[in-house]
């Protein structure tokens, strides 16, 4: 829906989402991933990106959300505005002559990501102040969600907002770093960290399924915005990302 922003604020948690929006083809194998060989499993198309999926959850928590993001005039985002309508996300979305982007995953037989490829070029070109535009009507106290997907010069033009951030792969989260003293919320795994220059290089990662992070950053999110201690926070977000590995 396009939607209008006056009544949404009424809701104590609204968000802008800004960030990936693209069309997920995800392929998960039936046995463990063999490397350079045609692996037997299965095939799924879904709208995703880390801003669409983090959106999509956070009305799913009853929060009232807007998203920014490119697409194309093609069928993948046809697909796009059809999934925000019906999950009743607010479409402020930013039109484009190149295509709506892709993310190509492959997925071993628990669900775990054995490598991915995100194609964003036509959402990495388009100028800084065509998003800048956009959230201008973002009210004052509005959650700004951005995603590592944007570029440093995009992420700098954002509008003063509470900002929280979600650092999207570790070849992506540098592009944070000079946004760090505006950010009231980070959300990375521990090789994002790592990238941004936050936690020890021993640490260990863990791994979760396409779209479980975002369903983490958006039950966090969702939690602070509503009053939630930082404990109960964390404890939500492991429930969303635990609702949304259960959802087939």
């Amino acid at each position: 829906r396009r939607g209008s922003l006056c009544a949404m604020t009424q809701n104590p948690a609204f968000f802008w989402c800004c960030g990936g929006v693209l069309v997920d083809h995800i392929g998960r194998t039936a046995a463990d991933v063999q490397p350079k060989q045609s692996n037997p499993g299965a095939v799924r198309l879904n709208v995703g990106g880390v801003a669409l999926n983090i959106a999509r959850a956070l009305r799913f928590h009853g929060a009232e959300v807007a998203l920014t993001g490119v697409v194309g005039r093609d069928l993948s985002g046809e697909l796009v505005r059809n999934a925000l309508r019906e999950a009743g996300v607010i479409e402020r979305l930013l039109e484009t002559e190149g295509t709506t982007g892709a993310y190509l995953a492959i997925e071993d037989a628990n669900g775990d990501m054995f490598a991915g490829v995100s194609d964003l070029s036509a959402s990495e070109i388009s100028p800084p102040d065509a998003f800048a535009n956009a959230l201008a009507e973002a009210p004052a106290d509005t959650w700004l969600v951005a995603d590592a997907n944007l570029t440093p010069d995009q992420l700098a033009a954002l509008p003063p907002r509470r900002i929280a951030a979600e650092a999207v792969s570790a070849p992506k989260a540098s592009r944070l770093i000079g946004q760090l003293p505006r950010l009231a919320a980070l959300f990375c795994n521990l090789s994002e960290a790592q990238a941004l220059g936050v936690v020890a290089a021993s640490a260990k990662d863990a791994a979760l399924g396409t779209g479980a992070g975002d369903a983490f950053t958006a039950g966090a999110l969702y939690a602070l915005a509503t009053g939630a201690a930082p404990h109960e926070a964390l404890t939500a977000a492991i429930t969303s990302a635990a609702s949304h590995l259960e959802t087939p």
